[in-house]
């Protein structure tokens, strides 16, 4: 691809001279000739560091914040913010798959994981291929795409979107963390749904947060990429998330005012099945259906399957079944035994975690 093309949009601080890139890389050990290397300013390593290694490695294109000190035939490009030049690179270089998919984001300090999965599975059930990319790795149906953070770097973003698009999906759920927003990795994203679960101080401090402000204004800015948003009204921040939307905002909660109400929630044990049936109201009408992973949180993140699935047009009878049958890898997982008890494998990391599961 042109360098112009991958360039296009992209607020550059410097001019370039036209050329044919093949890839786009920001580990100097992958760069080679033909290949743009982008400098990455982290909080432990500076890719500036690696411009030299990589022009060795036979790379001749950089993409940077200052100019490293490199021989006259290097063609260094500069940018005041490599990190998000490299996702609207990477969106131009993957020919922008997100907008050919609908695409789900999920943010909050609880329960992203455990949404992702349940979105997904409803959506892939009712006849809409969906991928899921997050903190148990990236893929659809039978297909694994392994990834390293919960939101990937923009570049591995892209190229999973692409998979995704190559396997026939049409939707993608994708955890989208405070870091990965602070890091600019969904920046070129116009999000077709995001969702807000709830917010707890964490990842706070070391190379992660400075403050809780910090951490919930990095959260806030996935809605204002979004084209609807639906949110939790239980949450105490929800209202001051709620400020932050400029497009049509979809609520659920045990709030009376939600637009999605969770009435009751019951665990339920069919043998070795266990899992939770929820009653819910929604315009003035009443409706039940179960998910098979236990503990009443889990009605709370299958309503908001259900009012995407609602408003992507999914009946609901439809989303009933595909909830009966959906799992979420790692989140109260249940493994038969073959006796008369189960295991159930949970990511508990922390006190409030850990206090949900077991109850």
């Amino acid at each position: 691809m042109k360098l112009s093309k991958i360039f296009e949009n992209v607020p550059l601080q410097s001019g370039f001279e036209d050329c044919e890139i093949a890839d786009i890389v920001y580990d100097s050990r992958k760069a080679c000739r033909g290949t743009l290397f982008v400098c990455l300013v982290g909080a432990k390593s500076d890719g500036h560091s690696f411009a030299q290694s990589a022009y060795e490695n036979g790379c001749r294109a950089f993409l940077c914040e200052r100019r490293p000190d490199l021989p006259g035939d290097a063609q260094v490009v500069l940018a005041k913010n490599t990190r998000q030049a490299l996702a609207l690179c990477s969106c131009n270089f993957f020919s922008h798959p997100a907008d050919r998919l609908s695409v789900i984001g999920i943010t909050g300090t609880k329960g992203k994981t455990s949404v992702a999965h349940i979105v997904q599975r409803v959506l892939s059930n009712s006849g809409v291929r969906c991928g899921i990319v997050g903190t148990v790795g990236a893929g659809y149906d039978d297909v694994k795409l392994p990834t390293v953070n919960t939101t990937p770097e923009s570049y591995e973003l892209q190229k999973l979107f692409s998979s995704m698009l190559d396997g026939g999906c049409k939707a993608a759920a994708i955890e989208v963390s405070s870091l990965g927003l602070k890091s600019h990795r969904v920046d070129g994203i116009s999000f077709d749904y995001a969702v807000f679960t709830n917010l707890y101080p964490d990842h706070i401090g070391g190379d992660e947060h400075k403050s809780f402000e910090e951490y919930k204004n990095c959260k806030k800015l996935l809605f204002s990429r979004c084209k609807k948003a639906v949110m939790s009204l239980d949450d105490e921040y929800s209202r001051e998330f709620i400020a932050c939307c400029e497009c049509p905002v979809i609520t659920f909660g045990k709030n009376a005012e939600a637009d999605y109400r969770l009435l009751e929630a019951k665990n339920y044990k069919n043998g070795h099945t266990l899992g939770v049936s929820f009653t819910f109201e929604h315009r003035g009408k009443t409706d039940e259906m179960m998910i098979s992973i236990p503990g009443k949180i889990n009605a709370m993140n299958a309503l908001v399957a259900v009012a995407i699935a609602d408003d992507m047009g999914i009946s609901r009878e439809e989303t009933r079944k595909a909830l009966a049958v959906t799992h979420a890898k790692g989140r109260g997982e249940v493994v038969e035994t073959g006796t008369d008890y189960s295991i159930i494998i949970d990511y508990a990391h922390n006190g409030v975690s850990m206090n949900s599961i077991l109850e």
